[in-house]
């Protein structure tokens, strides 16, 4: 593992100048399926993925649903689009794959509508400011024993404190999770929080995961790297 250091990085130029297919290290052939970023930070970057890539991403989709308590018997609403980036597609494809039932719900400002929750018992891949915006939905309306609501799974937007205990009051719920990850890692699913909310707990068979010291850009010592973390 010590030689891991003498490999070079790739970072988001490398991904940004290779568009549209960048490091590609198979035939184009064997591409199944192509996932973008978001494109927050600036020019998307693309990926594209075999069909090992698909059956590992969503493996890591539904150890999150494990760890997160869901089962066969849950239903599923995914409150991210099915269109090139990777969230809801392979939130959808996870789900299936495991045994729950996943419906793809309506854009954003829909899933606050009082009937878009009601037959979902989780929600996955919501941002905090959406659930603020469903809680007070339902607060609203009086809706909170009409909809069956349990767990949401958070993503791609940190919260505080408050915010949690604001919409899991609001919506009655039983426990909520963020869940980790980014383009170049196959998307979400990296990790999951557990319910003691400590920290993400990350699949260490699929990553080896390392903390960088930014100007030496060479792993930090163990001590170091549990304080910085």
């Amino acid at each position: 593992l010590d030689d891991v250091r003498r490999l070079p990085f790739s970072d988001v130029a490398d991904l940004r100048d290779g568009y549209p297919l960048p490091l590609l290290c198979v035939e184009p052939s064997e591409v199944v399926r192509v996932h973008a970023s978001s494109g927050t930070t600036g020019k998307r970057k693309i990926l594209a993925y075999t069909q090992k890539d698909v059956d590992t991403f969503a493996l890591q989709m539904a150890r999150c649903y494990e760890l997160a308590g869901l089962t066969t018997e849950d239903r599923m609403q995914i409150a991210w689009g099915m269109a090139c980036g990777p969230p809801g597609r392979a939130s959808s494809s996870a789900a299936s794959a495991s045994g729950r039932s996943p419906s793809r719900g309506p854009r954003q400002h829909r899933h606050a509508a009082p009937a878009s929750c009601g037959p979902a018992d989780h929600l996955h891949r919501c941002t905090s400011s959406m659930a603020l915006l469903l809680a007070e939905e339902v607060e609203r309306h009086n809706l909170r024993d009409k909809i069956a609501l349990k767990k949401i799974i958070f993503g791609s937007e940190p919260h505080s404190l408050k915010m949690r205990q604001s919409f899991t009051e609001k919506l009655g719920l039983e426990a909520s999770y963020d869940i980790a990850g980014m383009t170049e890692m196959y998307g979400p699913g990296t990790g999951l929080n557990c319910e003691v909310g400590e920290g993400i707990h990350y699949w260490a068979d699929l990553f080896y995961i390392e903390i960088i010291d930014p100007h030496t850009l060479q792993p930090v010592p163990e001590a170091k790297s549990a304080k910085w973390s």
